[in-house]
């Protein structure tokens, strides 16, 4: 990036405007700028554009005839913007297309530049794989889009549709609800998903044709500050990110050469995405900026890449939470979890045998399993090694507090791989005791032995040592809570430094609806309830919440909540008399009362229903406020959305200030 038509010492004003027609818009901001110029002289202005065959003025013209030359420099583009002077985050102030129009004017240039008003900062989300599944690297990418987020930045999420089997309609709806843009591209390329066992892709292999000029048409439309791409074979749609735009590779993983390494580690077959050595250089080259999520990973690539490559390492860092140890038995209850992989359920049957091997310990020990292995789990262990060692299926967890409360400890007999092991570190952060190869401690700098077992034999006879004397349990405990807080201390701030302070204001409320969709006009009625600024309140939570199948999900909704805040004050849900009728009366309040069982939180009831029936939720122990207009909502209850039945509720709460105390009187 160069710094041409942008003095040394001067503030930087961008913008990009379509080059077309008559360049109206380019003209008012001309005319703007010339005239704050009075105000402020020490500015520039950089307008990027593209340019369009139907432009009849020369926008040079327009630069002479005001007498701004030495002060606006152009960078027009026909597809994509391959030069500009500084990043958007970086420009003193951005004139977004939104705020052109009649009320565009010097003044209000004037203020926006002097008071940073009507800034959007707005950043572009590209993955292949949904960041709501229950796996880790989806649990990864929510750490970051939550963080981003937290700095006040719009999320723009792209998800090209290459796990769509794995994605449920719940999680669509969430994504839709909860960032501003959502959009999701069909995979039509062929290519995508294809490889074979120990063979490499090309670094473009498994980016379609499709999905690039989708990303295209996003960036003609938004100016994004931030685009974040995860894996480098995905790295092609940063061609189509202008040069204002930082781009940021999330790696994930080293994928040079992944296959054959996998193989060489010892797993019999490995055919997931794996490229050649030179993809990982083109990835990088396509990025300003290289994120390694452990230490490892970090220098295998600084070796492999250009010398000026800016590599930074940013672990996922998670809230700690704190996990009763459950009452010692005779047996001990050891822990696995993971997503339905072939390596999980490879390193989950070699520790069984190493178990199987160890005379005694198989008759003590409890195996309990959690998570998508879970299915179909006979097809790659067989039963009888499962009954050897008392194995429990879980299955899917939606909090994983309930799996822990099962479990004496936690191992990992991870085998290879790079990459962080998020099950690893979400024990550690819950502070279960956890057993694991150096393989699946890598990257959380723990020196405790009892993480550092050098192959899956030694981590049973670590496990042996446990089952024979369980005062190590303890000193498992210990040296697990101790290398979490050393790997936090040591690991936070890492995307401050890109996307700048998170919000230090910590989540006050969400909603949750009943059987309705959840709106941002319930959102903005709601706020009249409790007096919260909208961004302080989560409206990311779930539709048919009535429905039994739902609740789960409103257990995972409030892990994830749990996630992001360290109190709640207090949850809000709307629901209607159908959603709570005589047969399946019981299924929102368990799970209602499941949801406020994980904060310590008040829970406000506001009901299109009969008070009859806030009475039976309240009986079952949730906060429930009457209020005087119930039944005059109940009079209609097939009539009226529930947008429209909240707008009056603002309407009435703004005329009865009397009730309107009342329910914060109750909430304080």
């Amino acid at each position: 990036m160069r710094e041409s038509g942008n003095p040394s010492g001067r503030r930087l004003i961008g913008t990009d405007l379509p080059f077309t027609g008559d360049a109206t818009e380019v003209r008012a901001v001309l005319e703007a700028f010339k005239e704050i110029l009075e105000t402020l002289p020490d500015l520039s202005l950089a307008i990027a554009g593209f340019r369009d065959r139907s432009l009849r003025v020369p926008i040079w013209h327009l630069v002479e005839d005001l007498g701004l030359q030495g002060y606006v420099a152009l960078y027009p583009y026909f597809d994509t913007l391959r030069d500009f002077p500084r990043f958007k985050s970086d420009c003193d102030f951005w004139i977004e297309r939104e705020h052109l129009g009649a009320t565009f004017s010097a003044q209000t240039l004037l203020d926006g530049v002097q008071n940073c008003t009507g800034v959007h900062r707005r950043a572009l989300f590209f993955t292949m794989v949904h960041p709501g599944k229950n796996e880790g690297n989806s649990r990864l990418m929510r750490m970051w889009l939550d963080y981003i987020r937290s700095t006040g930045c719009r999320i723009h999420l792209v998800h090209y549709r290459y796990d769509r089997s794995a994605v449920t309609s719940a999680m669509r709806r969430r994504a839709q609800v909860e960032y501003d843009l959502y959009r999701e591209i069909n995979v039509e390329s062929p290519l995508v998903g294809l490889n074979r066992s120990g063979s490499n892709i090309d670094v473009d292999d498994w980016t379609g044709p499709e999905v690039v000029e989708a990303v295209s048409e996003l960036t003609q439309t938004f100016a994004y500050d931030y685009a974040v791409v995860n894996y480098g074979f995905s790295s092609a749609v940063f061609e189509r990110v202008h040069a204002y735009t930082r781009k940021i590779l999330l790696t994930h993983d080293v994928f040079a050469d992944r296959n054959a390494r996998m193989l060489q580690q010892g797993f019999k077959a490995s055919g997931w995405a794996s490229v050649e050595p030179q993809g990982e250089v083109t990835a990088s080259e396509r990025s300003d900026i290289v994120v390694a999520i452990q230490k490892d990973e970090q220098r295998m690539l600084a070796e492999m890449l250009p010398k000026n490559t800016d590599i930074r390492l940013i672990c996922p860092v998670l809230e700690a939470r704190t996990v009763d140890p459950r009452a010692r038995t005779d047996k001990l209850r050891i822990g696995f979890f993971g997503s339905p992989n072939g390596v999980n359920q490879s390193n989950l049957l070699d520790y069984i045998d190493a178990l199987l091997e160890r005379p005694g310990v198989p008759e003590r020990v409890e195996i309990v399993l959690a998570g998508g292995l879970c299915k179909d789990i006979n097809r790659h262990i067989p039963q009888d090694k499962l009954d050897s060692v008392s194995a429990s299926l879980f299955g899917e967890v939606s909090l994983l507090d309930e799996f822990f409360r099962e479990c004496d400890i936690v191992v990992n007999p991870e085998r290879g791989g790079t990459g962080i092991k998020i099950k690893s570190l979400e024990t550690m952060a819950h502070g279960m005791p956890l057993l694991s190869t150096i393989a699946g401690a890598s990257g959380l700098d723990s020196h405790s032995r009892f993480h550092n077992a050098p192959d899956v034999p030694s981590l049973a006879e670590l496990t042996e040592e446990i089952v024979r004397d369980d005062n190590l349990l303890d000193m498992v405990r210990r040296d697990t809570i101790d290398a979490y807080e050393s790997y936090k201390s040591l690991h936070r701030g890492g995307l401050a430094e890109i996307f700048g302070r998170g919000n230090d204001v910590e989540l006050a409320a969400c909603l949750i609806t009943c059987g309705t969709p959840a709106t941002r006009d319930n959102k903005i009625a709601l706020n009249e309830v409790v007096n919260l600024d909208e961004d302080s309140m989560d409206l990311s939570l779930l539709e048919d919440f009535a429905r039994p199948i739902e609740i789960a999900d409103a257990a995972n909704a409030a892990a994830d909540l749990r996630a992001k805040t360290r109190e709640l004050k207090y949850m809000l849900t709307v629901y209607q008399e159908r959603d709570i009728a005589q047969d399946r009366g019981g299924a929102p309040a368990q799970a209602l009362a499941r949801m406020n069982t994980k904060f310590d939180a008040k829970l406000l009831l506001i009901s299109m229903a009969t008070p009859r029936s806030i009475r039976r939720l309240a009986k079952r122990g949730r906060h429930a406020i009457e209020t005087p207009w119930q039944q005059h909502f109940f009079k209609y209850p097939w009539k009226f959305s529930e947008w429209r039945a909240m707008r009056r509720l603002q309407r009435r709460l703004q005329s009865d200030p009397k009730t309107k105390q009342r329910i914060l009187d109750h909430l304080h």
